[in-house]
C-alpha cells in the first residue's frame, strides 16, 4: 500500500439551525432585494458546522469544492475556479441550476475555507486580487480595497516570494 493514493468522497448535510459558520440572508436583507445571499465565516472553530473535519489550525488539507445554486446566482470560493459554471438540471421543475467547482491545492486549515453565493460580481483590483459584492455596493467595495494589490506586492517582497 505504500506510495498509493486514493480519493475519499464524503456526502454531508447540515441545516440552517446547526450551521453556525454559515450566514443566510433572505432577499429582503440584500442590497438588490431580489435574491438570497449566503456566506461562510468559519473562524475560529465553525468549519465543522458545514463539513466533517478536524477543525484546528494544526491540520491542513487541500480540497475541491462543488457548489450548485440556482441560475442566475454566482458562487465565489477560496481556491481557484475550475472552468466555467456548468449548467445542470437537478429537478424536473424547469428551473436551471449552475454547478461551480473550485480547487485549493495548497493545504490550508479548515477555518480558511470560504464560500459566498448570491447576486454577486467580481471587480479585479489587480492581476491577483479582486473584490466580490452585489452590484449596487460593488464600486464602494472596490474603493475600500483599492490598495490590496500593493499590499500583496509588499508582503511578497518582505517574504521573498517572486
Amino acid at each position: 500500500m505504500k506510495d498509493q493514493s486514493f480519493v475519499v468522497q464524503i456526502h454531508y448535510a447540515t441545516s440552517r439551525t446547526l450551521s453556525g459558520g454559515i450566514q443566510w440572508f433572505a432577499p429582503v436583507q440584500t442590497a438588490g432585494k431580489q435574491h438570497p445571499f449566503v456566506y461562510t465565516q468559519f473562524e475560529a472553530i465553525l468549519a465543522r458546522s458545514m463539513i466533517p473535519c478536524q477543525d484546528t489550525p494544526a491540520v491542513k488539507a487541500p480540497y475541491t469544492i462543488e457548489v450548485t445554486c440556482p441560475d442566475p446566482l454566482v458562487v465565489a470560493c477560496s481556491g481557484t475556479q475550475v472552468g466555467s459554471a456548468e449548467r445542470v438540471d437537478l429537478y424536473e421543475d424547469g428551473k436551471h441550476w449552475l454547478r461551480y467547482t473550485f480547487d485549493q491545492k495548497m493545504p490550508i486549515p479548515a477555518y480558511l475555507i470560504a464560500m459566498a453565493c448570491g447576486a454577486i460580481q467580481r471587480k479585479a483590483m489587480g492581476p491577483r486580487t479582486g473584490v466580490w459584492a452585489e452590484l449596487p455596493p460593488l464600486e464602494a467595495a472596490a474603493y475600500e480595497y483599492a490598495g490590496t494589490e500593493e499590499f500583496l506586492d509588499t508582503a511578497s517582497k518582505i517574504a521573498g516570494i517572486p
